[in-house]
Protein backbone atom coordinates (compact mmCIF):
# COMPACT_ATOMS: atom_id res chain seq x y z
CA UNK A 1 0.00 0.00 0.00
CA UNK A 2 1.17 3.39 -1.28
CA UNK A 3 1.02 6.17 1.31
CA UNK A 4 1.50 9.83 0.06
CA UNK A 5 1.11 12.51 2.00
CA UNK A 6 0.64 15.87 0.44
CA UNK A 7 2.88 18.98 1.99
CA UNK A 8 1.92 22.20 0.44
CA UNK A 9 4.64 24.72 0.55
CA UNK A 10 3.89 28.42 1.09
CA UNK A 11 1.25 30.58 2.69
CA UNK A 12 -2.49 30.44 2.26
CA UNK A 13 -4.31 34.01 0.99
CA UNK A 14 -5.94 34.08 3.98
CA UNK A 15 -2.54 33.97 6.16
CA UNK A 16 -1.11 36.71 3.57
CA UNK A 17 -4.15 38.86 4.12
CA UNK A 18 -3.91 38.56 8.24
CA UNK A 19 -0.04 39.10 7.88
CA UNK A 20 -0.66 42.40 5.76
CA UNK A 21 -3.47 43.74 7.71
CA UNK A 22 -1.75 43.48 10.55
CA UNK A 23 1.20 45.07 9.46
CA UNK A 24 -0.92 47.98 8.22
CA UNK A 25 -2.22 48.84 11.36
CA UNK A 26 1.07 48.74 13.06
CA UNK A 27 2.26 51.01 10.44
CA UNK A 28 -0.52 53.57 10.91
CA UNK A 29 0.04 53.93 14.58
CA UNK A 30 3.53 54.44 13.98
CA UNK A 31 2.76 57.28 11.50
CA UNK A 32 0.65 58.88 13.81
CA UNK A 33 3.03 58.80 16.71
CA UNK A 34 5.69 59.55 14.68
CA UNK A 35 3.83 62.96 13.79
CA UNK A 36 2.73 63.87 17.36
CA UNK A 37 6.69 63.32 18.12
CA UNK A 38 7.73 65.52 15.00
CA UNK A 39 5.01 68.04 16.30
CA UNK A 40 6.54 68.38 20.05
CA UNK A 41 9.92 68.39 18.75
CA UNK A 42 9.81 71.05 16.72
CA UNK A 43 7.36 73.27 19.31
CA UNK A 44 10.44 72.39 22.29
CA UNK A 45 13.19 73.56 19.56
CA UNK A 46 11.31 76.73 18.91
CA UNK A 47 10.68 77.38 22.82
CA UNK A 48 14.70 76.54 23.45
CA UNK A 49 15.65 78.78 20.63
CA UNK A 50 13.09 81.68 21.67
CA UNK A 51 14.47 81.51 25.11
CA UNK A 52 18.12 81.64 24.18
CA UNK A 53 17.13 84.48 22.13
CA UNK A 54 15.60 86.29 24.94
CA UNK A 55 18.64 85.66 26.76
CA UNK A 56 21.13 86.63 24.69
CA UNK A 57 19.54 90.10 23.94
CA UNK A 58 19.15 90.35 27.87
CA UNK A 59 22.61 90.33 28.06
CA UNK A 60 23.21 92.63 25.10
CA UNK A 61 21.16 95.06 26.98
CA UNK A 62 23.41 94.99 30.15
CA UNK A 63 26.20 95.25 28.17
CA UNK A 64 25.22 98.27 26.03
CA UNK A 65 22.97 99.80 29.50
CA UNK A 66 20.27 100.70 27.10
CA UNK A 67 16.73 99.41 27.04
CA UNK A 68 15.90 97.39 23.78
CA UNK A 69 12.13 96.17 22.70
CA UNK A 70 12.00 92.89 21.22
CA UNK A 71 8.79 93.39 18.33
CA UNK A 72 6.87 90.44 17.35
CA UNK A 73 5.16 89.39 14.23
CA UNK A 74 3.72 86.00 13.85
CA UNK A 75 6.79 83.99 12.57
CA UNK A 76 9.54 86.41 13.84
CA UNK A 77 10.97 88.80 16.68
CA UNK A 78 13.30 91.62 15.93
CA UNK A 79 14.98 93.19 18.52
CA UNK A 80 15.24 97.43 18.41
CA UNK A 81 16.54 100.00 19.96
CA UNK A 82 14.26 101.41 22.63
CA UNK A 83 13.83 105.23 22.50
CA UNK A 84 11.76 107.98 23.49
CA UNK A 85 8.74 105.41 24.65
CA UNK A 86 9.00 103.79 21.00
CA UNK A 87 9.89 100.34 20.06
CA UNK A 88 11.59 100.82 16.79
CA UNK A 89 15.42 102.31 16.70
CA UNK A 90 18.02 100.54 15.53
CA UNK A 91 17.83 97.14 14.83
CA UNK A 92 20.06 94.90 17.06
CA UNK A 93 18.90 91.40 15.69
CA UNK A 94 16.44 89.23 14.82
CA UNK A 95 15.36 85.43 15.14
CA UNK A 96 12.71 83.91 13.43
CA UNK A 97 10.71 80.23 14.32
CA UNK A 98 9.98 77.75 11.43
CA UNK A 99 6.30 76.79 10.32
CA UNK A 100 4.28 75.97 11.81
CA UNK A 101 5.32 77.61 14.50
CA UNK A 102 4.03 80.78 15.14
CA UNK A 103 4.06 83.71 18.18
CA UNK A 104 0.58 83.18 19.55
CA UNK A 105 -0.68 86.47 20.68
CA UNK A 106 -4.06 85.65 22.00
CA UNK A 107 -5.29 84.68 25.53
CA UNK A 108 -4.44 80.95 25.81
CA UNK A 109 -6.95 80.86 28.85
CA UNK A 110 -5.75 80.74 32.58
CA UNK A 111 -1.81 79.30 32.18
CA UNK A 112 -0.72 77.20 35.94
CA UNK A 113 1.94 75.13 36.91
CA UNK A 114 3.43 74.63 40.31
CA UNK A 115 3.39 78.36 40.59
CA UNK A 116 0.72 81.11 38.90
CA UNK A 117 2.10 82.93 35.73
CA UNK A 118 1.03 86.50 35.25
CA UNK A 119 -2.93 85.29 34.58
CA UNK A 120 -4.08 85.26 31.32
CA UNK A 121 -0.78 85.49 28.81
CA UNK A 122 -0.43 87.29 25.88
CA UNK A 123 3.19 87.81 24.61
CA UNK A 124 4.67 90.21 27.13
CA UNK A 125 1.46 90.48 28.50
CA UNK A 126 2.25 93.89 29.60
CA UNK A 127 2.81 95.58 26.39
CA UNK A 128 0.74 93.84 23.60
CA UNK A 129 3.08 92.91 20.70
CA UNK A 130 6.71 93.78 22.18
CA UNK A 131 8.33 93.66 25.75
CA UNK A 132 11.02 96.20 26.81
CA UNK A 133 14.41 94.70 28.13
CA UNK A 134 16.03 97.08 30.85
CA UNK A 135 19.29 96.64 32.15
CA UNK A 136 19.37 96.00 36.38
CA UNK A 137 22.43 95.75 38.03
CA UNK A 138 23.20 92.74 40.06
CA UNK A 139 22.85 89.15 39.25
CA UNK A 140 19.66 89.91 37.15
CA UNK A 141 20.29 91.26 33.63
CA UNK A 142 16.85 92.97 33.18
CA UNK A 143 13.85 93.72 35.06
CA UNK A 144 10.03 93.27 34.54
CA UNK A 145 8.06 90.37 33.82
CA UNK A 146 6.13 88.57 31.05
CA UNK A 147 5.29 85.78 28.53
CA UNK A 148 6.38 84.84 25.28
CA UNK A 149 3.90 82.36 24.37
CA UNK A 150 4.40 79.91 20.86
CA UNK A 151 1.69 77.67 19.12
CA UNK A 152 2.44 74.97 16.75
CA UNK A 153 -0.06 75.55 14.18
CA UNK A 154 -3.36 75.18 15.07
CA UNK A 155 -3.11 72.58 17.41
CA UNK A 156 -3.67 72.65 21.31
CA UNK A 157 0.10 72.69 21.65
CA UNK A 158 1.83 75.45 23.31
CA UNK A 159 5.07 76.62 24.74
CA UNK A 160 5.90 79.77 26.92
CA UNK A 161 8.92 81.07 27.92
CA UNK A 162 8.88 83.36 31.27
CA UNK A 163 10.34 85.66 33.48
CA UNK A 164 9.09 86.79 36.40
CA UNK A 165 10.15 89.55 38.50
CA UNK A 166 11.23 87.55 41.48
CA UNK A 167 13.70 84.75 39.06
CA UNK A 168 17.08 85.07 38.00
CA UNK A 169 16.22 83.60 35.06
CA UNK A 170 13.47 82.78 31.51
CA UNK A 171 11.95 79.75 32.40
CA UNK A 172 10.64 77.82 29.27
CA UNK A 173 7.09 75.47 28.97
CA UNK A 174 5.48 73.08 27.02
CA UNK A 175 2.08 72.11 27.23
CA UNK A 176 0.39 69.47 24.81
CA UNK A 177 -3.41 70.26 26.28
CA UNK A 178 -4.62 73.69 25.21
CA UNK A 179 -2.38 75.23 28.46
CA UNK A 180 -4.02 73.31 31.14
CA UNK A 181 -0.81 71.50 32.07
CA UNK A 182 2.76 72.52 31.60
CA UNK A 183 5.90 70.47 31.90
CA UNK A 184 9.34 71.96 31.59
CA UNK A 185 10.71 70.85 27.51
Amino acid sequence: MENRHHYTLGFTLIEVLVVVAIIGILSGAGVSSLNSAIANNRLKDAIVNTRAFVEVMSEESKRLNDSLCIQFEPRKMTTYRFANAVCGGTVVDSKSVDDPVSFFASSIGSVTTAETFLGTPAVWSSTGTYFILSPEQGLNSVSGEGIIVLRYGNTDRYGAVIKTGHKNRWQSFFSVDGGTSWVTP
